[in-house]
């Protein structure tokens, strides 16, 4: 039978990936800088999901998330297999030469039917947790086995928990701010839901619903004397309580957009109260990404409401990271955005033909557009698979860069 192809294509090295897990961003711009490797790992793997007996092929990258080039700076990559159940049920270690690496795993025919995470990380990456181990999930199918894939585990009971995150940092007293949002399920995964946010004498403030992995935003305009709790429903019907982060009395709100004119939006919040604290001082608008600071700017506050525009033509692209201060360098207000621009790269994939047969050999050819702009020399992966074997159906993929 003749099948569609599609092709899985990873390159690094030409272009700048620019995500790394936004806690660490999050350090000050003055923290100790005494780390010197930041290392971040990326599996490339033929495909998503996977039947019973199959091999898992897979093709390492290991970077140095600081200057995000290949890092020969551990040699050794840890690539596991883990349950449901957060049970290893394999494992590799896989030789890195040049931050480089390829391996696979030989699926047992008798498997359980499921999702499972892949999962990768080195020994130095073990230092600073789990935050910046490489993570993703496959879907193993077993025509002999009855078991629903399903997120609805029977072992585990179906709790949700919601994290509220106030733009900025803080919520601030009197100050209309934006709040977001994540809820989990007891996998540990975003899920889809909706509830309420009340104040503590029981009046229904705003209504908000997740719009994707169970994350999503509100406004909020906290008032004195107050406090504000969430009420969700869970799938078992049962509402779920919340209690939202406190509010201050003083204090500056920072938010950031991109506008329709492909600038940053940057604006500031405060309340009366903080305004007669802050309004004859000179304070330090600071840009940093990757945990340099590439930008200090004076910035005043006169008004409650401030803000300004910088072109993103004049910014390095990835997760920005900008925080308010004081002249003696205490943070104020922080807050992270993730600045894209199209790739430099315009890839062109031509095969042979258009239609192959099964197990047919496929001719590919890659190469780059004359317009593309090379900055240095690449390493390219590729996969060639069944179309009916991939899941297109994700809003945004997980990429090199994500």
């Amino acid at each position: 039978m003749n099948k569609y192809i599609l092709f899985v294509l990873v390159l690094t090295g030409f272009f700048i990936t620019s995500s790394f897990r936004s806690n660490l961003i999050q350090q000050s711009p003055s923290a100790d800088d005494s780390l010197k490797v930041i290392e971040k790992v990326y599996l490339h793997t033929d495909r998503d999901s996977y039947f019973a007996g199959d091999d898992i092929w897979f093709k390492a990258y290991l970077i140095d998330a600081l200057d995000r080039l290949l890092t020969d700076h551990s040699s050794n990559l840890h690539v596991e297999i883990i349950s449901a159940f957060s049970k290893i049920i394999s494992n590799r270690i896989i030789r890195l030469e040049g931050g480089l690496g390829n391996g696979d795993f030989k699926l047992p025919d008798d498997i359980k039917a499921g999702r499972y995470k892949l999962r990768a990380y080195t020994n130095y990456m073990r230092n600073f947790g789990d935050q910046l181990f490489f993570s993703k999930e496959i879907v193993v199918i077993n025509s002999a086995d009855s078991s629903e894939i399903s997120d609805k585990a029977q072992y585990v009971e179906n709790k949700i928990h919601v994290d509220f995150f106030p733009e900025g940092g803080s919520l601030v007293e009197n100050v209309s701010s934006i709040v977001a949002f994540k809820a989990t399920n007891y996998l540990g995964k975003g899920c889809n839901v909706s509830g309420k946010i009340y104040s503590s004498d029981g009046e229904m403030i705003t209504a908000f619903k997740s719009s994707y992995l169970g994350m999503g935003s509100f406004f909020l305009r906290p008032l004195p004397g107050l406090s504000y709790y969430s009420i969700v429903r869970g799938a078992d019907s049962i509402d779920i309580k919340t209690e939202l982060p406190v509010s201050y009395p003083t204090g500056v709100t920072l938010s950031a957009s991109i506008n329709q004119n492909n600038e940053l939006l940057i604006t500031t919040k405060t309340n009366p109260e903080t305004l007669a604290l802050v309004s004859d001082h000179d304070l330090l608008l600071s840009f940093s990404v990757r945990k340099e600071v590439f930008k200090t700017m004076p910035y005043k506050i006169n008004s409650p409401v401030t803000s300004f525009v910088i072109p993103t033509d004049d910014l390095p692209d990835g997760i920005l990271m900008f925080t308010l201060s004081t002249p003696e360098d205490l943070p104020l207000s922080e807050r992270l955005i993730y600045v894209e621009r199209e790739t430099p790269l315009i890839i062109q994939v031509e095969t042979d033909k258009r239609l192959y047969g099964r197990r047919e050999s496929v001719s590919v050819k890659v190469s780059l557009s004359e317009d593309s702009i090379i900055e240095r020399e690449g390493n390219v992966s590729l996969a060639v698979v069944d179309n009916n074997l991939i899941d297109n159906s994700s809003q945004f993929p997980r990429t090199i860069s994500s």
